[in-house]
Parts: structure tokens; C-alpha cells; sequence
């Protein structure tokens, strides 16, 4: 698979509806009625503008700001603020569970019960046993 390439785009409301202009990618510029639909858009014109091949709008990440008529600049930067948290969330959720798995490992290993698994890990006995039986299959 190819490597991801990410893109510095801005966002402004205008209206009923978003332009993006991808500065480091002159001319990229873009609009829609949605978020969605103007982030589609200027993925497509920086792969446009790139010459990349047929598909590579999928590989294209942005990295977004916004501008919001009647909202300061620290007002708006709650909406990456909030979204660099979910990010953390669900970073800081996956090295749980990995942590959860490698430690039900050993303690099956060690002959521990699902019982103690879970009293010492602070999960269900039934969480122990669903993630013992999915690490057989």
C-alpha cells in the first residue's frame, strides 16, 4: 500500500457553504454545501494539481483548519482541540487492551483463573474469557 500523504487545508464558512484551499498546493482550491463534500473536493484537486494516479484521493489526509465568520480564532480551535482528544482516547483504548491482552497471556500462563484475571485487571471475568477465546482463534 502507499504511503498516506497529508495536506495543510483551511476551511471558511461562507454562507451555506465551506471553500478549502490547500495553500501548499497552489492553485488547490475547492468548495461544497458540507464539510464532507468540500474535504472530497479538494482532495481531488490536490491530486489533480499533483498529477497523482487514478485512486490517490484516498491516500490524502488533511490537515484542517477552520474559519467561521464571528468566531475567534481560539473559539474555533475547540473543534481540534476536541478532535485531538478523541484522538488520544482512542490511542490511550488501544494500548489498554493490548496491555489487557499481554497481561491475561501471562496470567494464563501462570495458571491464573478468569476469576483473578479479572479481580487483578479490573474487567469482568466474561471480558477475560471473551478476549481468552479470541486470542485462540
Amino acid at each position: 500500500m502507499a504511503d498516506k500523504m497529508s495536506f495543510k487545508v483551511v476551511f471558511t464558512k461562507e454562507g451555506n457553504n465551506w471553500t478549502v484551499v490547500a495553500s501548499d498546493v497552489h492553485p488547490a482550491h475547492s468548495w461544497g454545501p458540507n464539510l464532507n463534500s468540500a474535504a472530497a473536493h479538494i482532495k481531488e484537486a490536490i491530486a489533480l494539481v499533483l498529477d497523482l494516479p487514478e485512486g490517490s484521493e484516498g491516500l490524502i489526509e488533511l490537515d484542517a483548519d477552520y474559519r467561521i465568520d464571528g468566531m475567534e480564532s481560539d473559539e474555533v480551535s475547540v473543534f481540534r482541540r476536541a478532535k485531538n482528544a478523541r484522538q488520544n482516547l482512542r490511542d490511550a483504548q488501544e494500548q489498554a487492551d493490548e496491555t489487557l491482552k499481554e497481561a491475561i497471556d501471562y496470567g494464563r500462563e501462570h495458571g491464573l483463573s478468569a476469576r483473578d484475571l479479572a479481580t487483578m485487571t479490573g474487567v469482568s471475568h466474561q471480558r477475560i474469557a471473551q478476549i481468552s477465546a479470541d486470542s485462540r482463534v
